[in-house]
């Protein structure tokens, strides 16, 4: 009987190294992960917390509303460059 408590005894120790291995492995892995892909995760991670924040709706007037303002401020920057190339030819 104390052969078996044993071999109990063993089994359990076993099982438990290689679960709490197994958790830790995947914890590494799952941190690895983040920590290489961070600037994929860090802007979709302040955009939800952003949406939950705000609203989705409003965020994404947001959204459009930056995208036109970018959009405005390239084209005049273009614009503006080729007109001082065309002075200086």
């Amino acid at each position: 009987m104390l052969f078996m408590l044993c071999l109990l005894g063993f089994f359990v120790v076993w099982l438990f190294g290689h679960v709490l291995g197994f958790g830790l492995y995947l914890i590494v892995l799952f941190i690895g992960h983040l920590l290489a892909y961070w600037y994929i995760y860090c802007p979709l991670g302040i955009l939800v917390w952003l949406c939950l924040s705000f609203g989705v709706q409003n965020i994404l007037l947001i959204l459009a509303a930056v995208i036109i303002i970018l959009a405005l401020v390239l084209t005049i920057t273009l614009v503006s460059s080729k007109s001082e190339t065309t002075h200086h030819s």
